[in-house]
C-alpha cells in the first residue's frame, strides 16, 4: 500500500482545523499564563472578589495573558517549598511576617530595576510601609494593603461616665489611667463587671505602647531590641501596674463586643467585623503619649506583592504588580472589599469615594491620624520572636518577672535570633 505523502497529511490536518474552528476563522493562540501565588483565606469572600476584579482588569489590558491564582496554606512554607523545588510562581503575595526573611534568604528579588523605570509606583505610597518592604536600599515588595493597631472605644460608655468622646481627649498615659478608673465597673461584692480595656499582652500590643513612649520594638537597624532601656522598663511597669485599675484581673475576661469592656486594642482591618455591629456608637484612636514620648502610638503593617528570584516571567510579573498597586485598582479595593484592609495609597484618601465611604463609617475618621503616628509592626523573624518574647512580657503582667529583667532577657533572645 502506498504511503501517504506529507502534502496529503498537511491537507487533511488543515481541513480538520477548518472544521473545528469554522470557515473564515483561524486557531486562537494559547494565552501566556501568569501564576500569582497567594494563601488560603484570601480565596474566599470579599478578598477573592477583589482578586478576581484585578484579574479581569489586568486581562482586559493584556488580552494575551491569563492570570491564574494558586492558594497555599498560610505562612511562608508553601512558597518556600515551591521555590526550593524549582517551581517558583511568577508573582508571590507575601505577608509582613515573612517577606523580609524571604528577601534575606535570597528567595525574592529586589524590584529596584523595575522601580527605576516606573518610579510612579512608589510616589503615592504612605511611607510607613518602608521598614518591612525594603532592606539595605533594596525595595523587595510593593504594598497593596495597610493595617494599623488602634484603641477602639464605646462612646456611649464614655458619655455615661462623664468623659469626652473626642479621639484626642486622652492625651497622655495619665489621662488614660484617669479615664480607665471611671470606665471600670464593679458589683456590690467588689467583682469586676466591666473593664476599661480588653487587651492581650503580646509583642504587637507591647510595640504600640512602646511607640507612644519614645521607644520601639526593634533598634534602628532592626538587628536587635529597642526596648532594653529606661523607656522599655517604664512601659512594662506601667502596663503591669495599671491592670488592677482598669479591670484586667485574673478570672475576668473582658469582652468589648459583649459590653464588658469600654475599650479594646484592635486592628483596623477588623473594624468591619460582625461584632462591631453590636456597638452603636464606636470610636477609634491611637495610644496616648507616654511620659518619655513625644507623640501618640500605634503600629502599622502591609502585605505586599513580590517577585521570586526564580520567577519564570519577572517582567510580566512586574506589569501585574504595577497594575494592581495602581490608583484604579486601589479605588476598586475600596468599593469591592469595603475598604478593609485599607490601601497604602495616599491619593485614594483624597477622593470623593473615600469621603463617601467615611460618611457611612464615621468610626474611621481618625484612621489616617492613627496610621501617621504608627511605627513598624514586629516583622523581622516574627514566627520565632513572638513565641519566645511574649511569655516574658506576660510574666511581667503576672508580677513573676521584673520589667527590667524581662526587657534584658527579651533583648538577649532577639539578638540571638536576629543574628542567626
Amino acid at each position: 500500500m502506498r504511503l501517504w505523502s506529507s502534502r496529503m497529511v498537511c491537507g487533511l490536518v488543515f481541513a480538520l482545523v477548518l472544521c473545528l474552528v469554522g470557515p473564515g476563522l483561524t486557531p486562537t493562540a494559547a494565552k501566556t499564563i501568569l501564576e500569582v501565588h497567594d494563601w488560603k483565606g484570601n480565596d474566599v469572600g470579599a478578598i477573592r472578589d477583589w482578586l478576581e476584579a484585578n484579574k479581569a482588569s489586568f486581562e482586559a489590558k493584556y488580552p494575551d495573558v491569563e492570570v491564574q491564582y494558586t492558594f497555599a496554606d498560610s505562612g511562608s512554607q508553601g512558597l518556600i517549598t515551591r521555590i526550593a523545588s524549582g517551581t517558583a510562581p511568577d508573582v508571590a503575595f507575601a505577608s509582613v511576617s515573612f517577606a523580609r526573611d524571604l528577601y534575606d534568604a535570597g528567595a525574592i528579588r529586589s524590584l529596584n530595576p523595575y522601580i527605576e523605570k516606573s518610579p510612579h509606583v512608589m510616589e503615592n505610597l504612605i511611607p510607613v510601609h518602608l521598614p518591612f518592604t525594603s532592606a539595605n536600599g533594596a525595595q523587595f515588595g510593593i504594598p497593596v494593603t495597610l493595617t494599623a493597631s488602634a484603641l477602639v472605644y464605646n462612646k456611649d460608655m464614655f458619655s455615661e461616665a462623664g468623659l469626652a468622646t473626642d479621639p484626642q481627649a486622652m492625651k497622655s498615659w495619665d489621662d488614660f489611667e484617669a479615664f480607665s478608673e471611671k470606665l471600670t465597673r464593679f458589683n456590690n461584692s467588689g467583682e469586676v463587671v466591666r473593664a476599661a480595656l480588653q487587651q492581650s499582652m503580646h509583642i504587637q500590643s507591647f510595640s504600640s505602647w512602646l511607640n507612644s513612649n519614645g521607644a520601639s520594638f526593634f533598634n534602628e537597624d532592626y538587628t536587635g531590641a529597642g526596648f532594653d532601656n529606661d523607656q522599655g522598663e517604664e512601659t512594662l511597669t506601667y502596663l503591669r501596674d495599671i491592670q488592677e485599675k482598669i479591670g484586667m484581673l485574673p478570672g475576668f475576661q473582658p469582652n468589648f463586643f459583649g459590653g464588658t469592656a469600654a475599650m479594646m486594642y484592635y486592628e483596623t482591618y477588623g473594624i468591619g467585623a460582625p461584632g462591631m455591629a453590636n456597638i452603636e456608637n464606636p470610636g477609634v484612636t491611637s495610644v496616648p503619649v507616654g511620659p518619655s514620648g513625644t507623640k501618640r502610638g500605634s503600629i502599622a503593617w502591609s502585605n505586599m506583592y513580590t517577585i521570586p528570584t526564580d520567577s519564570p516571567k519577572p517582567d510580566l510579573a512586574w506589569k501585574f504588580i504595577e497594575h494592581v498597586s495602581g490608583f484604579e485598582a486601589s479605588l476598586r479595593q475600596l468599593s469591592v472589599m469595603g475598604g478593609i484592609p485599607f490601601t497604602p495609597r495616599q491619593d485614594v484618601y483624597q477622593t470623593d469615594d473615600w469621603r463617601n465611604y467615611l460618611a457611612q463609617r464615621p468610626i474611621l475618621q481618625e484612621l489616617l491620624d492613627v496610621i501617621q503616628v504608627a511605627g513598624p509592626w514586629p516583622f523581622r523573624r516574627y514566627g520565632e520572636l513572638s513565641p519566645q518574647v511574649t511569655p516574658l512580657l506576660r510574666d511581667v503582667m503576672a508580677s513573676t518577672l521584673a520589667p527590667r529583667i524581662a526587657a534584658e532577657q527579651a533583648a538577649e533572645v532577639m539578638a540571638r535570633i536576629l543574628r542567626d
